[in-house]
């Protein structure tokens, strides 16, 4: 199982991430959301991390795959923390 950090995204024309900044195992930059989709797949951890914070770099918890009505496939916040979604995320 691998560890990756999630800084920043980028939404489609249609809200969703479809980019993501990320840092980890064997990889970091940014990447398409369908890897990050297949690491969790594999078991990995995927989390979002937020700077800027009065404690320095601080956690919004793990990513989750999310599959859309047209059959697409996503991510998601697992556990939504007020202030730490993917949405507060900087933009890339």
């Amino acid at each position: 199982m691998a560890f990756y950090i999630v800084t920043a995204i980028q939404f489609d024309a249609t809200g969703e991430v479809e980019l993501v900044r990320w840092v980890g195992h064997n990889s970091q930059g940014v990447v398409e959301v369908a890897e990050v989709v297949e690491a969790i797949d594999r078991g990995d951890v995927v989390e979002m991390q937020f700077a800027g914070h009065a404690l320095g770099q601080v956690s919004g918890g793990r990513l989750r795959k999310k599959i859309l009505p047209n059959g697409k496939v996503t991510i998601t916040e697992a556990t939504v923390i007020p202030g730490r979604t993917l949405f507060h995320l900087p933009r890339i």
